[in-house]
């Protein structure tokens, strides 16, 4: 059974020790300096199958990774059971993206097996690519 100790009057301090050895360098930080963001307002765009539109991007590390995202209205319209995709592409390969300028297009298609539907991109709002170079995770 543990017994609680009673605090008595702080000591004398103590005399200052050996310098330590260097420690092992940690995990890169994230790199969060290098953004951009593109935005479009009231874009309106209605092609179901084409490029819609583009960001370019200057990644100043060769072991860092890109994250884009968007934000903005997507429509599939006038039926049940539809498909349609919005999808990213990068002028150079994904994984492994050595420093560089790139060109990030912003896709809209149909979903294989689908057939064609009405798709429809950035309806009366504001729509952003967001792409920030980051350190890849230690995990």
């Amino acid at each position: 059974m543990l017994q609680e100790c009673a605090a008595g009057a702080d000591g004398p301090k103590g005399y200052q020790g050996p310098r330590g050895n260097k420690g092992d360098t940690g995990p890169p930080a994230i790199v969060s300096t290098n953004w951009k963001h593109c935005s479009w307002y009231h874009m309106n765009n209605g092609n179901d199958n084409a490029q819609v539109v583009t960001c370019s991007f200057t990644k100043e590390y060769d072991d860092t990774a890109l994250f884009v995202s968007w934000s903005g209205n997507l429509r599939v319209a006038y039926t049940n059971g539809a498909c349609g995709r919005w999808y990213f592409t990068f002028n150079g390969h994904c994984d492994g993206l050595s420093a560089g300028s790139y060109t990030i297009g912003f896709h809209v298609g149909n979903c294989n097996g689908y057939g064609n539907y009405d798709l429809y991109t950035g309806w009366n709002s504001a729509s952003h690519i967001m792409i920030e170079e980051r350190t890849p995770s230690p995990y």
